[in-house]
């Protein structure tokens, strides 16, 4: 399978809320970059779908959310590309990425 990737993404375990077709449904994030996320979960839509999302970790001042499209699933969940956001949810964003880089979740 061909890597499109163009961040590393780091392996994490973050709780996500995120909504897809109009439910809503809980999960966890297992990997994550500045431009997405894989999201462990058995309700994936399909590939193109949009995504609303809920990021929450003690390392945020405040529930990042997040708007995406699905470009890939797998048996354990789907991978999520983030929408270009606002400059304050894309530092946000980065500086989480960072924190786990770091070794910090």
């Amino acid at each position: 399978m061909q890597n499109n990737r163009r961040t590393y993404r780091k392996a994490c375990s973050l709780a996500v809320d995120y909504s897809l077709g109009g439910r809503f449904f809980s999960g966890w994030a297992k990997d994550i970059s500045s431009e997405g996320v894989f999201i462990e979960n058995r309700h994936p839509g399909t590939v193109g779908d949009p995504v609303h999302l809920t990021l929450t970790s003690p390392e945020l001042p405040k529930p990042l959310k997040l708007d995406g499209a699905i470009v890939r699933i797998t048996t354990d969940g789907f991978g999520v590309r983030f929408n270009k956001h606002h400059a304050t949810r894309n530092e946000m964003l980065q500086a989480l990425v960072d924190r786990i880089k770091g070794g910090w979740l």
